[in-house]
């Protein structure tokens, strides 16, 4: 699982941060949420601070 705590958009010599709590994603990896946020914002760059958890694949036996 993915866990984004702070996205930051570079436009040219602009900055600006979008801090909306921490985002869980299951379905992207990295790059994937790096590339739609740069189209859905049209910005040059993007950088990410993130975390990345792993899924516990165990399975409850009775």
């Amino acid at each position: 699982m993915l866990i984004i705590n702070r996205v930051t958009l570079i436009k040219g010599d602009s900055k600006e941060s979008i801090n909306k709590g921490p985002i869980a994603l299951e379905i992207m990896n990295v790059e994937q949420f790096r590339e739609h946020v740069k189209l859905l914002f049209k910005c040059d760059r993007v950088l990410l601070d993130y975390t990345e958890e792993e899924e516990d694949e165990t399975e409850n036996k009775d």
